[in-house]
């Protein structure tokens, strides 16, 4: 898949080291999941169970400069309810620049008319204001996470 600024293409093995870029820098994991830096372990085994998946259409992409400089990681993943969950990582230095948006505006095309639902930990403005111009309602919310979906 491509973008105007961007390509996407399956992760593979050889992304490690952009991977563990990511989950070193604290800045990008705070609002994550973890929300903390993982250890040299926790990606690798990140990694082998992601490439591990088999999810058809849909999955993980890494997202790259047409130039060929890392953007960060973007995801479209099958959920147990039939849903599809979108999720990204992007690089600090990408930041600021409409990569983000860019990117899912292209993740959300791909997901067709399929229900779209993200988490965002409500601290993070710039990553709620992006879901909400890709057409994302909060569907609840509570401390630690708000729950957005495309269709409610």
């Amino acid at each position: 898949m491509k973008t105007p600024r961007t390509k996407l293409r399956r992760l593979t093995p050889q992304d490690y080291a952009n991977i563990r870029r990511l989950e070193t820098d604290p800045l990008v994991v705070r609002f994550t999941s973890h929300q903390r830096v993982q250890t040299e372990q926790e990606t690798r085994e990140r990694l082998e169970k992601q490439l591990a998946r088999d999810d058809g259409d849909d999955g993980i992409w890494i997202a790259e400069t047409l130039g060929g400089e890392f953007v960060g990681w973007v995801m479209l993943l099958p959920q147990a309810s039939g849903d599809i969950e979108l999720g990204y990582m992007i690089v600090q230095e990408m930041w600021g620049r409409g990569f983000a948006s860019e990117i899912c505006a292209r993740l959300m095309e791909h997901a067709g008319l399929r229900k779209v639902i993200a988490r965002c930990d409500p601290s993070n403005e710039a990553s709620l204001k992006i879901l909400k111009k890709l057409g994302f309602h909060v569907v609840k919310s509570d401390e630690t996470t708000v729950h957005l979906a495309t269709r409610v």
